[in-house]
């Protein structure tokens, strides 16, 4: 329904952009199309169709059959905003970076959605322990969870100077702990601006 709306109307505004990131070449491609609240009744104050094109090559399969292969993808948007293709392109690339960074991480890596512990506090308290991994990880700078775990993996008295404020005096860091523990630099969180 929404790509006969837009074959029907002509574009209002339209923005691109191109990126090359982890082996992936994307552009994408925002395109806003005005609409009448007569033509879609259901929703309340709508005003736009946008419409994000996808295209690029991303690498598929597992590493001894990874194949580069070409994708083109298009998705649809409602708003009842009055913005510039720009700011609808930053803020739908902004929800998606929140999904990919958080979301994708917890189901794929962390396997979350296949969780056995269904009863009771359970879900609730692993998934707890799973957000504090995570900002784990995230304290000890590393790229990915997997190299994070692989940090903190023997490495108890480095995660706990993280936690606890412990110095390397009160706990010997082995010394094929990973690269940031062995600075011990101290972590600052200022809330001054």
């Amino acid at each position: 329904m929404a790509q006969k709306l837009v074959e029907s109307v002509g574009a209002s505004d339209s923005y691109q952009t191109s990126e090359r990131l982890h082996g992936r070449t994307t552009t994408r491609s925002t395109t806003i199309y005005p609409v009448s609240a007569q033509l879609l009744p259901a929703w309340a104050g709508v005003k736009h169709i946008i419409a994000i094109k996808r295209t690029g090559s991303r690498w598929e399969g597992k590493k001894s059959r990874r194949r580069l292969v070409d994708f083109h993808e298009t998705h649809y948007y409602l708003s009842s905003k009055d913005w510039s293709a720009s700011q609808f392109a930053s803020a739908i690339r902004g929800h998606w970076f929140l999904e990919n960074r958080l979301h994708w991480v917890k189901d794929v890596t962390l396997n979350e959605d296949n969780c056995i512990h269904r009863g009771g506090n359970a879900p609730a308290n692993w998934a707890m322990v799973r957000q504090f991994l995570l900002s784990l990880a995230r304290m000890l700078g590393t790229n990915t969870l997997p190299e994070a775990l692989r940090c903190m993996a023997n490495q108890l008295e480095y995660v706990s100077e993280l936690l606890f404020g412990l110095s390397h005096q009160d706990k010997p860091i082995k010394s094929g702990a990973c690269s940031s523990a062995n600075s011990l630099a101290p972590l600052v969180y200022s809330f001054d601006n």
